[in-house]
């Protein structure tokens, strides 16, 4: 199974597909009572909403990194990661 496709949408505390269907609700946690809980919430859904453009972003920039560089195993481990853990 693959993940759904993108773009996501970030409404609310709810990350939502482009036709509106829930993906995942993202709470806000302040267990050190620093009133972070909220900001840092944000920050994540955010960074959950553009996940389908990152890994596009990573497949179209890795032809254009060679073999035998050290940075296209990385690109190739974040595509394997996100792909293989999305189901």
């Amino acid at each position: 199974m693959a993940h759904t496709p993108g773009p996501w949408l970030e409404k609310g505390d709810e990350i939502r597909a482009s036709d509106g269907t829930p993906i995942c609700q993202v709470f806000a946690v302040d267990a050190d009572d620093t009133k972070r809980g909220r900001p840092v919430a944000d920050a994540n859904s955010r960074l959950l909403a553009s996940s389908p453009v990152l890994l596009a972003a990573l497949k179209v920039a890795l032809p254009h990194v060679g073999a035998d560089c050290m940075d296209r195993a990385v690109l190739l481990d974040a595509i394997r990661n996100a792909e293989i853990k999305s189901y």
